[in-house]
């Protein structure tokens, strides 16, 4: 089924969106509320994403414009104000790269936590994959400032793995 759409024929407005990809969010409301005593219609909506488009970075999308399309019977969902410019794209894999790196180092904040209040050393692997992550993110970040608008769109987003030989929280 993909992306359908509640629609008010009357005021021609999306009253919700239906997506059964999505089991957490199957129903999404607009706000809109339909023209009462008018029954409203499921119609298939066609996604037109704009070129380039960065799943990553759906912020840059801006608002969607839902029209109907009376050719092919179906709702037609644009984003006419997409803000892929370079220093968008830059800011927003650069965020992106910050989360990445914190959620990477996360894994084994609770390692470090615990040798400090042990007053243990930090095993090895555990600093050199810290040590490789802070590295990764400060490389990541001078690739950005310095990649060309074609670059910005086959950026490399993979942090460091973490070693194999991790302590477990429950160790």
């Amino acid at each position: 089924m993909g992306l359908q759409a509640e629609w008010d024929p009357v005021g021609k407005t999306v009253i919700a969106f239906l997506d059964d990809t999505d089991a957490f969010r199957p129903r999404q409301a607009t706000g809109a509320a339909p023209t009462p005593g008018v029954a409203t219609v499921v119609l298939n909506v066609q996604s037109v994403w704009p070129d380039p488009y960065l799943p990553l970075l759906p912020d840059l999308l801006g608002p969607a414009v839902v029209r109907w399309d009376a050719d092919t019977n179906t709702l037609v969902r644009e984003w006419p104000q997409a803000r892929y410019t370079p220093d968008a794209v830059r800011a927003g894999l650069t965020a992106l790269v910050n989360t990445l790196a914190r959620t990477t180092l996360a894994v084994t904040d609770w390692v470090v936590v615990r040798q400090l209040e042990t007053e243990e050393p930090v095993p090895e692997a555990i600093a050199a994959h810290r040590s490789a992550v802070r590295a990764w993110t400060k490389e990541r970040k001078a690739t950005l400032q310095a990649a060309s608008p074609a670059g910005l769109l086959a950026f490399d987003l993979t942090p460091p793995a973490p070693p194999a030989d991790s302590p477990r929280d429950d160790e």
